[in-house]
């Protein structure tokens, strides 16, 4: 079963590492470079409401919880729901990679800090599961979540510290959780 696992971590490290974001774009498959730009834009005035980890660790991501303005951390437990439900209704992973930058664009505040907390959360969920294949199942399953988040963010708002983030992160969980 082990063996079973570890031949994902390659996987999710090329997705994180080279994979692209369909949210760049539109529904007829072309990119938005071709189609006509809008006047307005995405409204970037958030980045001024909202904090980043000064480092790469998961204490760096607990320390901007602590900011004023920032929510509290278990206000956000369920802060994916918008990821979830779409991932539920749509037929296909392209068609989720349609609908949810839409999302972010509407609310890339809220969206900004449950990519935080939903890496904290599984940071705190690894701490107590004590079976490597039941680590290596939640880093695999939830790490789809952290690279779409975090490619939208790049394509559609121009910020590539969240890529930047969960591929540190990813890579400091491989190599705790998938051994060779």
């Amino acid at each position: 079963m082990l063996d079973s696992f570890s031949r994902f971590a390659p996987l999710v490290a090329c997705v994180i590492l080279f994979g692209t974001s369909c949210s760049s774009l539109n529904k007829e498959g072309t990119s938005k470079a071709e189609t006509p730009a809008t006047a307005a834009g995405p409204d970037l005035s958030y980045k001024n409401r909202i904090e980043h980890p000064m480092g790469m660790t998961i204490a760096d991501a607990r320390s901007i919880f602590l900011t004023k303005g920032a929510p509290k951390i278990e206000s956000l437990e369920k802060c994916d729901f918008d990821y979830q439900a779409e991932a539920m209704l749509s037929r296909t992973r392209e068609e989720l990679f349609m609908t949810m930058p839409s999302h972010v664009r509407d609310e890339p505040e809220k969206h900004h800090w449950c990519f935080y907390a939903k890496l904290i959360q599984l940071e705190d969920d690894l701490e107590k599961t004590p079976y490597i294949e039941d680590r290596q199942k939640l880093i695999v399953s939830r790490y789809i979540y952290f690279v779409h988040l975090a490619r939208i963010f790049q394509a559609d708002l121009d910020d590539a510290r969240y890529l930047e983030f969960a591929t540190h992160n990813y890579k400091r969980l491989r190599g705790l959780n998938f051994p060779n």
